[in-house]
């Protein structure tokens, strides 16, 4: 196989290294952090002690978990390992982790598991990062 070229596997061709459509975490999480600070601080302040609230991951919505640790009597849903982490521990919080498999970009469990999850779940809100909107 020459450099750059495809893997032959049983029945299919695949890259050797996956083609990466978006930065790493951590270069996301460094862009833009007053921006996310501040969307984060609006996001909390329509969360009512009480509220069931689904947070998915990225970095705007790691920001919104970190400044969520000092609110207490809420329940956190999410589907970003990190995001849980972040909350790990915490007086006064529910954390309930959906399951999936693992998207080793983003943190974040994906695929047909996180939607049997939250089949049964009841959110009065829903926080969803972005990394970009095409139009």
């Amino acid at each position: 196989m020459q450099k750059g070229g495809v893997q032959r596997a049983h029945g299919a061709a695949q890259l050797p290294t996956p083609i990466r459509y978006e930065l790493p975490y951590e270069n996301r999480a460094a862009q833009h952090v007053e921006a996310k600070r501040k969307i984060a601080a609006a996001a909390k302040e329509l969360i009512r002690p009480g509220l069931v609230i689904g947070i998915n991951g990225g970095t705007t919505c790691t920001e919104l978990a970190r400044q969520l640790r000092a609110m207490e009597n809420v329940t956190i849903v999410t589907n970003a390992v990190n995001i849980a982490l972040e909350l790990h521990g915490q007086f006064g919080k529910r954390v309930i982790v959906t399951g999936g498999l693992l998207n080793q970009n983003s943190y974040e469990l994906v695929g047909n598991l996180v939607a049997q999850s939250l089949e049964t779940m009841r959110l009065d809100l829903a926080f969803l990062g972005a990394s970009r909107i095409l139009c």
